[in-house]
């Protein structure tokens, strides 16, 4: 004869002891939780909220210690996550590269990126997502992700795969007319510039519009920023140094 629970849900029956009527639970009672799968679903579906908060009160504080048991488990179990990863993304090729793309064409958030880019990308937030201005026209324009982690990249001195645009442009027009487009941006301070360039005033832009398309930047501003990111006001202050 087997055995048999009594739910201490609503339904409070007396029901076979077997995964068909019980979830499994190693502290109940043969191995399986004290309400039925039935009544089981109706209290977390009336009490969604109230385990949200309990759930994140328990996480709270137990961080430090939640964070250590699951470190210690990735470390266990490195091959094991491994093979699920690989064996996961065999199976979901096409859901994964659609998901990617999606992600590359979608606008950038102003909370990833701003502070990561330069005084002279013109950087605002509108709803969330970032706003810059167009290097040549400087028309402010939501860059995709894709741009803001080239032009993050350019400033870094980094490689990405993802693209080559250096500087952001709000359309082909501009991008092509610029005559900076992939230029990479070196991270030199004015004073060191001057230094590799045996003392003299670095004039690599000198013979390119005066204002490139920019109304408020001047050419001497322009000069700064075409070989150094601007990462601070102290950039254009300290050009008179130059």
């Amino acid at each position: 004869m087997s055995n048999t629970k009594i739910c201490t849900g609503e339904c409070g029956g007396e029901l076979p002891a077997t995964g068909e009527y019980f979830y499994e639970a190693k502290l109940g009672k043969f191995g399986f939780d004290a309400r039925c799968k039935v009544c089981k679903k109706v209290y977390q579906a009336d009490n969604k909220e109230a385990r949200v908060v309990q759930r994140k009160a328990r996480y709270e504080a137990n961080k430090e210690a939640v964070a250590a048991q699951q470190q210690a488990y990735r470390e266990a179990n490195k091959e094991v996550i491994a093979a699920i990863g690989k064996a996961y993304r065999e199976a979901n090729k096409e859901v994964i590269a659609a998901s990617q793309k999606a992600y590359i064409i979608a606008p950038a958030k102003h909370a990833i990126y701003a502070h990561k880019l330069t005084i002279d990308d013109y950087v605002v937030s509108s709803k969330g997502k970032l706003k810059v201005a167009c290097t040549f026209c400087g028309q402010i324009f939501s860059p995709t992700n894709v741009m803001a982690q080239c032009r993050v990249a350019a400033i870094e001195g980094a490689n990405t795969s993802m693209g080559t645009e250096n500087r952001f442009y709000c359309g082909d027009e501009c991008k092509e007319a610029c005559r900076t487009r992939t230029d990479t941006i070196l991270t030199k301070t004015p004073e060191q510039l001057v230094a590799i360039n045996n003392g003299e005033t670095p004039e690599p832009y000198s013979n390119r519009p005066a204002q490139c398309g920019r109304s408020y930047l001047n050419w001497m501003d322009m000069l700064v920023y075409a070989v150094a990111p601007l990462r601070s006001l102290k950039y254009t202050m300290n050009v008179a140094q130059l």
